[in-house]
């Protein structure tokens, strides 16, 4: 092998494992899933049922996007 193909080769290896501690640095970081606080929810819910701009179909749809996401 001649100088250029060795250097080439140490290049490659060197931004291959820079991707991968970067990957693993990067998902060692990402929160953690939180449990959602009940009382959290009812806030919510209530400030959407309170907003006289919205319309009923669009508070039910809210409402319930906010159960399933948040477990309620």
């Amino acid at each position: 092998m001649n100088r250029e193909t060795k250097l080439a080769i140490v290049a490659i290896t060197l931004i291959v494992a820079a991707a991968v501690i970067f990957f693993f640095t990067y998902r060692s970081t990402q929160p953690q899933f939180v449990e959602p606080d009940p009382n959290e929810l009812e806030k919510r819910i209530q400030q959407i049922q309170n907003d006289p701009n919205m319309p009923p179909q669009a508070k039910e749809a809210a409402i319930s996007e906010i159960r399933r996401r948040m477990g309620g």
